[in-house]
């Protein structure tokens, strides 16, 4: 009987994550954006405090690609049925974001499973152009491809 209820439970974990997961990489991605725009604003007004934000962003930006890596590895894992993808959250200006870039790490990925696993396997990266015409139609399809990756 035990048994039964930690596989429901398990079950359940493994649906809550599919939401949480996107819902913490939209955090981040959001996050960017308002320290690009802090910055952005106070650069000539107040260089002093740009320099600061641009200092924490810089820290807050090795967290997250850390933090997207980790995401990444999960969204391989069988059971998850979620996406690694920004969404928007209710009540926040969508039109806020136009015109910022991406972080790096959203369009980072490695190009087999296993080279996120080592930090020395930058160079095994894969950068996803968003430059050109079409540059955020590729963006837009690498994102919708994150979770539907399979790793045997």
């Amino acid at each position: 009987m035990n048994i039964y209820f930690n596989m429901k439970r398990a079950h359940e974990e493994i649906f809550r994550l599919n939401v949480e997961i996107n819902r913490l990489f939209s955090s981040m991605v959001d996050e960017h954006f308002d320290f690009y725009r802090a910055i952005q604003q106070s650069y000539l007004t107040n260089p002093s405090l740009a320099c600061e934000l641009s200092s924490r962003w810089r820290y807050r930006n090795a967290i997250n690609e850390r933090i997207v890596h980790s995401l990444h590895k999960t969204s391989q894992l069988r059971g998850f049925t979620g996406n690694l993808s920004y969404g928007h959250r209710v009540g926040r200006d969508s039109q806020a974001s136009i015109g910022l870039p991406l972080p790096s790490w959203v369009a980072a990925t490695s190009q087999d499973g296993d080279a996120m696993d080592n930090d020395e396997s930058d160079s095994n990266e894969e950068i996803i152009e968003l430059s050109g015409e079409h540059g955020g139609d590729n963006l837009v399809e690498y994102i919708d491809n994150l979770g539907s990756r399979n790793i045997m």
